[in-house]
């Protein structure tokens, strides 16, 4: 094969300690047009990293000499591996993200096995087009850095755009009406963003906004219509979901995604997010209901931040 063309093949690292499984792993890379290579243990996959540029990497949690989360620990504190798409694929993964309360450290999923070929394959394929249209936007260098978020891709139930959710929303509550079913809209913001970006610069704000994406996307339900306004804002709209409940709900991710450690040039730290929820009980048209999710998502920030205000 042409040399050019090998230098432009995306390449994946696939830590695996059986044989057979890490093979099977390659083949589902390369259905997709990735070359993958094989570590069977965590010094080896570190060594391969430390040599390689890699565009994803799968992870299996049960390996010899270093137990999977402390070497996720340990990529996520190196800053060549800081924001290197991890997908752990092991016995029981999904059990063990519950029981690490919140502490995901930005992996991109976690895939049980036997693994679901199909579903793998997909999220591998996300992954690595995800990092590559990032890199692609940031290539370019004269992105204006109030526009810079604003390029981040997302793949959430809306299109971007405060009018995209706006149309939307009158669709959801002319049909509620037409049900008499409950609806609730929820105004989501990252607190204290301008100050993380400034620290930490915009790679890191953006791996926030996708952060929150993706727990909004596990944690909610597939009826749940999820859009962003613009920068480091949400809005949620809950089908069938009265005020109340959607507090509820939308408290329980609020606690998870404060909890969750970020990492960034060495760095650990954690943020939070405020969110005003409105419902059709009290205002009864999309207007209406949007101008009151956005004023009490004010109030919350207004009033401490990291906390719920149903308008």
């Amino acid at each position: 094969m042409d040399k050019k063309l090998t230098e432009n093949i995306k390449r994946v690292l696939v830590c695996e300690h059986d044989r057979d499984i890490a093979s099977s792993l390659c083949v589902m890379a390369q259905q997709i047009g990735l070359a993958a290579d094989i570590a069977r243990d965590a010094v080896q996959a570190k060594q391969m990293l430390a040599q390689g540029n890699y565009a994803a990497m799968t992870l299996d949690l049960m390996l010899p000499g270093q137990e999977g989360i402390a070497l996720i620990r340990e990529l996520r504190a190196a800053k060549g591996t800081a924001a290197l798409p991890i997908l752990v694929v092991s016995v029981n993964a999904t059990e063990m993200q519950k029981e690490l309360h919140g502490e995901t450290f930005n992996v991109i999923e976690w895939i049980d096995k036997p693994v679901n070929q199909a579903y793998l394959v997909e999220t591998l394929k996300q992954a690595v087009e995800q990092v590559s249209n990032a890199q692609s936007l940031l290539s370019y260098g004269n992105i204006p850095k109030k526009d810079h978020h604003d390029k981040v891709i997302l793949e959430l139930s809306l299109p971007d755009g405060f009018d995209a959710v706006m149309n939307q929303l009158g669709r959801e509550v002319a049909r509620a009406k037409r049900k008499k079913v409950p609806l609730s809209l929820a105004m989501i913001g990252i607190d204290l963003f301008g100050q993380i970006d400034d620290t930490y610069g915009d790679l890191a704000g953006d791996r926030l906004i996708q952060s929150l994406s993706r727990l909004l996307k596990q944690r909610l339900r597939q009826t749940d219509l999820i859009g962003r306004c613009g920068g480091e804002e949400f809005a949620i709209i809950l089908c069938d979901t009265d005020g109340a409940t959607a507090v509820t709900v939308l408290d329980k991710i609020r606690k998870e995604f404060s909890g969750l450690r970020h990492f960034e040039d060495g760095k650990e730290f954690s943020v939070t997010f405020s969110c005003g929820i409105a419902d059709i009980a009290r205002f009864d048209d999309a207007a209406k209901l949007g101008d009151a999710a956005g004023q009490a998502l004010y109030k919350a920030k207004q009033a401490g931040q990291d906390q719920m205000v149903l308008a």
